[in-house]
């Protein structure tokens, strides 16, 4: 059983791919996370944990900052991972799991 402190997925053939919470992808991801959601919501700090509500993030810049996340990190987010993105740490969880997937998804591929 992983912790939560792992975003993981299943790749072809059972082989499980992980990214811990602040391993050095994790770290990565939060640092250019952090600074575009700072510079689109124009404040000078985020704490992680705080929802992005609070910062005056609606549901048009939400989109707005999903579609240029994927763009970054050529990653594909279902709307069920944006909607559960309610913190900048929720958004890293779920950039991370979906990098996890991609790349877990290319194993054994020519």
């Amino acid at each position: 059983m992983r912790s939560t402190d792992e975003a993981a997925a299943e790749a072809p053939g059972g082989m499980a791919l992980c990214v811990r919470r602040g391993s050095a992808v994790d770290r990565e991801v939060l640092d250019v996370v952090d600074e575009l959601f700072r510079r689109r919501l124009q404040v000078p700090e985020l704490d992680p944990d705080t929802p992005l509500a609070d910062y005056g993030l609606d549901s048009v810049r939400s989109i707005d900052l999903i579609v240029e996340m994927e763009s970054l990190f050529e990653v594909q987010m279902s709307d069920g991972q944006a909607a559960s993105m309610r913190t900048l740490r929720d958004v890293v969880d779920q950039v991370t799991a979906s990098m996890t997937v991609r790349v877990g998804n290319g194993i054994g591929q020519p």
